[in-house]
């Protein structure tokens, strides 16, 4: 790791634990792969591997239906990606992700990239886009709603509670209400089910230990339901 500089991450792969318990099962004299093999023959096989995970989940697609989903990020070095997922009942394939570093990312570029996306897609396969709240890709909803009626945009539900709480500590940094939303945020931002189905009841659970936390006193509350409800109806 250190001589060739691989992210110390890696050992947290389950393909590492497969890896030295072979290289242990071998012994010695283990030959290593050839830089040929690793970049071409074991590549292929594993490009092939990835390619039918994908047909499987095309199949999906089209049964089901599908949601795209954008994550718009920027490095340490500023520069700005977006990653594109497709996700389906089997669960969650990457589709590519697009350099946006060198051009600016404004409503009308974000419904071209929204468009471009369903297309190769297949409008009939998708349900729904989910990106972040920025207003660029509001905007660019709206747009692709009105091309695509049968499609919606869907604001990120872990970037609607972020927005919740930077709005809540802009006005008075209530502690009453950090646990109870955090708790929410830790289920929608979770990979190990779906959350659609549980988000909005557990926003309603939030609310109540909020208005409990504050002893049932509205106008004690009041202003942190308003902020709520102004970034959840979005």
């Amino acid at each position: 790791m250190y001589d060739a500089g691989l992210p110390f991450n890696c050992v947290n792969h389950k393909s590492f634990d497969k890896f030295i318990e072979a290289v242990g099962q071998h012994g010695p004299g283990m030959k290593p792969p050839t830089f040929h093999e690793v970049r071409v023959t074991h590549l292929k096989k594993e490009v092939d591997k990835v390619e039918k995970i994908v047909e499987d989940h095309k199949v999906q697609w089209t049964k089901f239906g599908c949601s795209i989903m954008m994550d718009k990020w920027t490095a340490r070095n500023d520069k700005m990606t977006i990653n594109i997922l497709v996700n389906s009942p089997i669960g969650s394939v990457f589709l590519r992700s697009v350099d946006a570093s060198n051009e600016s990312t404004d409503s009308t570029k974000m419904y071209k990239l929204f468009e471009s996306t369903i297309e190769r897609m297949g409008p009939e396969n998708v349900v729904q886009i989910v990106t972040d709240n920025a207003s660029e890709n509001v905007k660019a909803g709206s747009m692709m709603m009105g091309a695509y009626p049968h499609i919606y945009w869907t604001p990120c539900a872990a970037h609607c509670i972020n927005l919740i709480f930077g709005d809540i500590f802009k006005v008075k940094p209530y502690a009453s209400v950090c646990r109870p939303l955090t708790k929410v945020l830790c289920l929608v931002d979770g990979e190990k089910k779906p959350s659609m189905g549980y988000i909005y009841e557990a926003m309603d659970r939030a609310k109540e230990a909020i208005a409990h936390g504050f002893r049932g006193v509205q106008k004690h509350y009041e202003k942190v339901f308003q902020i709520i409800d102004a970034r959840w109806s979005e």
